[in-house]
């Protein structure tokens, strides 16, 4: 608890500037530490301290690349973005989601000023889809402890991936299909985590890697619901159901209000209309 307090009054310190100024080794001995706490239960050591102090750190190029690319290989392991994955209801999700953020912000610095190797960002695509489609704990906001969040910081950085360049029209399909699983975890969503899902896709139109393959994916929703109104019981499939057409709702919208992909709004209309009647 002592450390704790110490490290608080130290990230204090630096919330409003300074942190610049640290040494080389001053700079390490502190990125260790919030990479040590990064899964605080304290939501204002880790969601007001860290995060936007190693935000601040990547973004005001304080942080040199050699560095930033060994925390993103400590933050891809298996005692980060991946710690206890596929557990639920524990404190493990902090530490997995905010890893998620924090590896977003790497990457969309990358985007602008290019230091990562080709394999670091393939890596860091394939585990961060491996991520989002395993995680089980999608738990929004957790009483006396803050943002968990993690479907949508893990929907921040696959949206920070697939607008990097790297990512061709074959990574997007991986995309959507980390997309997919989310939207049918069995869980209803109430933490606008259908939004940052859908800024994934908008990510997607934006940069010019999503086209035709849209409509068969949203189609796919329907199908899939079809075969689950079959075999399901009652009360996991309502619960899907609700949550696919609260994503295809916002998702209509969004399109419509974007006027992206205006051909498909007759689809997508129709497959709400067809999942409303289940």
């Amino acid at each position: 608890m002592v450390v704790l307090l110490d490290l608080k009054e130290q990230l204090k310190g630096y919330k409003n500037g300074g942190i610049e100024y640290l040494s080389e080794h001053e700079l390490d001995s502190l990125m260790d530490s919030m990479l040590a706490h990064i899964g605080s239960t304290d939501s204002e050591l880790r969601d007001g301290l860290i995060y936007p102090i190693f935000s601040r750190v990547v973004y005001k190029n304080i942080n040199d690349p050699i560095r930033m690319e060994k925390i993103l290989t400590k933050l891809l392991d298996d005692h980060h973005l991946l710690l206890a994955i596929g557990n639920k209801d524990d404190d493990s999700v902090f530490t997995r989601s905010f890893s998620a953020l924090i590896i977003a912000a790497i990457i969309d610095r990358d985007r602008k000023s290019r230091f990562l190797s080709s394999q670091m960002l393939i890596e860091t695509f394939e585990i961060a889809v491996r991520y989002l489609k395993a995680e089980q704990d999608t738990r929004g906001y957790v009483e006396n402890k803050g943002w968990a969040h993690s479907i949508a910081h893990g929907a921040d950085l696959l949206e920070a991936l697939v607008r990097h360049p790297f990512v061709d029209k074959q990574r997007s399909i991986l995309a959507l299909d980390a997309i997919h699983t989310c939207v049918f975890k069995e869980v209803v969503y109430i933490n606008d985590e259908d939004y940052r899902l859908i800024a994934v896709l908008t990510g997607m139109l934006e940069t010019g890697k999503l086209g035709t393959e849209l409509d068969e994916w949203m189609l796919s929703f329907e199908r899939e619901l079809a075969i689950l109104h079959k075999n399901e019981p009652p009360i996991p499939f309502y619960r899907t159901r609700t949550n696919v057409l609260n994503f295809l709702k916002s998702l209509y919208f969004v399109l419509d209000a974007r006027s992206y992909h205006v051909d498909s709004l007759y689809l997508l209309k129709r497959a709400i209309q067809t999942l409303s009647e289940y």
